[in-house]
């Protein structure tokens, strides 16, 4: 296969979330491999036909039985009365049903364990477990919100969490891979905490790619032994990963609110794939606490909603200081704060928006693919008032060269094992390092890891000692601190716009945010555009994105009775 230079590995990462910037491995992998191979490993996802699962046993199948007397109760005319207001309403609009006495919050969580029924079971498979209280806690918020009692801003509002945030109430935490299928946290994640003390109700847990797409450079984005394939509910297309499961359940209306978590585009990837809004936090605004990891340099978790009021209002709910996460103390001046009050409608009249163009215009365009706005988009910006400064990018200098991919890939690999040795240590898990993770799935790879383990077995027999790791880390969230501040500074920007996830390489390592929100759709297939700021920049870029939102109206829901059940794949092991 032939090298990718770094341009085209940031182009990628629209399509794969945390999935593009180890590319490295699958190039190296295929490197010699014969002509007609050229489209296997990681860089088939986008034209396979996701939906197809391989042929192995042990998913895990949705238990109904503790909601068995109560679903009834949801019948399908109850459920489109309230599609009228769901569908596209915020939470603002549920509690004014609530308020109104036409909704309860039992009856809020059971049109979501419908809807979870019929349109996610064998079909999209965003959801990989449900909680068997769920219905209890939302009889005990409808009880508190009669007395008069308010938890907070989440009160009473279902909430889906990615697979790999732990909770201490039965759930199961398993990154979607078979290794930690009866895995529970020893505790609530303290993101869990802050979203009970805001009165949420944990629905249950999304679907992923396994180790938040760090098993197989051979997989497409959104599969989890566990789980199985999920699907976008818009088509057969890239659900992305790794928070594929938050964002296909966002869109679908599966929950009011998800969370997904990020390393390096696995927010706003999904988000932008499955038009949502997903905001990727400023590293430390939210804590990374009870969370699976993969580099504790770049790993966070945050919101993906279907609308920016709705991300605001859970970021708020997500964020705070943690004594387990000394990192959340560098971003005090953001806990706890109402990201609501960013919520304009004119945010984007006098704001100066970058948008990155290559410096070599002579560039053949599969170099800059990444780069290349729709038009469409740069008009409605103008036309809400933004200035628009072209950033030329010199594509032949670090962070964009072909030399920083190999620091990159060797950070992921050593602190996807560092990492995850230390949570299973923590966590009191029966499985105790990667190590033995290797051996288990090496005892059973078709239906273990049927699409191989290569990335997990690269992390595990990396040659990097802990100095050379903090140092490469370091390297890597230095120079691209300097790049986007540079760029921020010169040319006195409010934020840079990006395609997707494009720029995540960039934004990552240093711990910058971004947010991302639908854009519209090209043949049908979503896209979004991503707001880009420096540190802390959370209130800009809502205000920005909250603006851009309320402007172009362009996203829709999808339609679900379409959606047909996952066909088994027919496809011959390799």
């Amino acid at each position: 296969m032939k090298r990718r230079s770094i341009a085209t590995v940031i182009n990628l990462a629209m399509s794969f979330g945390l999935g593009a910037v180890l590319l490295t491995a699958a190039t190296k992998a295929a490197k010699s491999a014969p002509a007609k191979k050229k489209k296997e490993g990681v860089f088939k996802s986008p034209r396979i036909e996701i939906g197809l699962e391989p042929i192995y046993s042990g998913k895990r199948v949705l238990d109904f039985t503790p909601f068995a007397d109560a679903l009834p109760k949801m019948t399908a005319s109850k459920a489109a009365a309230l599609d009228k207001t769901l569908l596209t309403g915020t939470i603002t609009d549920i509690y004014r049903l609530v308020e109104a006495g036409k909704l309860t919050f039992e009856q809020l969580t059971l049109y979501y364990l419908y809807r979870i029924k019929r349109y996610d079971v064998g079909k999209l498979q965003s959801v990989g477990e449900l909680n068997p209280v769920a219905l209890d806690i939302a009889r005990e918020r409808d009880a508190e919100w009669k007395a008069g009692k308010r938890r907070g801003a989440l009160h009473g509002i279902p909430v889906l969490l990615k697979d790999n945030i732990g909770t201490g109430d039965g759930l199961h935490n398993t990154a979607g891979v078979k290794a930690l299928v009866e895995e529970r946290a020893d505790r609530d994640a303290f993101l869990v905490t802050r979203l009970r003390e805001a009165g949420a109700i944990i629905l249950g847990k999304a679907n992923m790619s396994e180790w938040a797409y760090w098993m197989s450079s051979k997989a497409p984005s959104g599969f989890s032994a566990n789980g199985g394939q999920v699907r976008n509910p818009y088509g057969k297309y890239d659900p992305s990963g790794s928070s594929s499961g938050s964002a296909v359940a966002a869109a679908a209306n599966l929950a009011t609110v998800t969370v997904g978590s990020e390393t390096t585009g696995s927010i706003t990837s999904p988000s932008s794939a499955n038009t949502v809004v997903g905001i990727k936090p400023s590293l430390g605004v939210v804590s990374r606490d009870r969370i699976i990891p993969i580099c504790d340099y770049m790993d966070t978790a945050g919101p993906i909603t279907r609308t920016v009021t709705d991300a605001a209002i859970l970021l708020g709910a997500l964020s705070g200081s943690d004594a387990n996460d000394s990192i959340t103390a560098k971003a005090t001046s953001l806990h706890g704060k109402d990201f609501t009050a960013y919520l304009k409608a004119d945010g984007l009249r006098g704001a100066r928006i970058g948008v990155p163009v290559p410096s070599d215009p002579t560039l053949p365009k599969k170099k800059t693919q990444f780069l290349q706005f729709d038009q469409s988009i740069l008009a409605t910006l103008r036309e809400a008032g933004a200035e628009l400064i072209e950033v030329p990018l010199d594509l032949a200098i670090s962070p964009f060269a072909e030399s920083d991919e190999k620091p990159y890939l060797a950070v992921l690999s050593y602190g996807f094992r560092a990492g995850v040795n230390q949570y299973l240590a923590a966590t009191n898990s029966r499985v105790k390092s990667v190590a033995e993770i290797v051996a288990f799935n090496q005892a059973d790879p078709t239906n273990r890891v049927p699409y191989g383990q290569d990335l997990v077995e690269g992390s595990e027999n990396i040659k990097l000692t802990e100095a050379e790791y903090h140092t490469l880390a370091q390297g890597l969230a230095e120079t691209r601190q300097k790049l986007i501040r540079q760029v921020l500074n010169d040319y006195r920007l409010d934020a840079l716009i990006t395609n997707g996830s494009s720029f995540s390489p960039i934004y990552c390592p240093p711990g910058f945010p971004a947010l991302t929100v639908p854009a519209g759709y090209k043949r049908g297939r979503p896209f979004g555009i991503t707001f880009v700021g420096d540190y802390l920049s959370e209130p800009t870029l809502i205000r920005l994105g909250y603006a851009f939102e309320q402007t172009t109206q362009a996203r829709r829901s999808p339609r679900l009775e379409t959606t047909k059940a996952s066909p088994r794949s027919t496809r011959k092991k390799k």
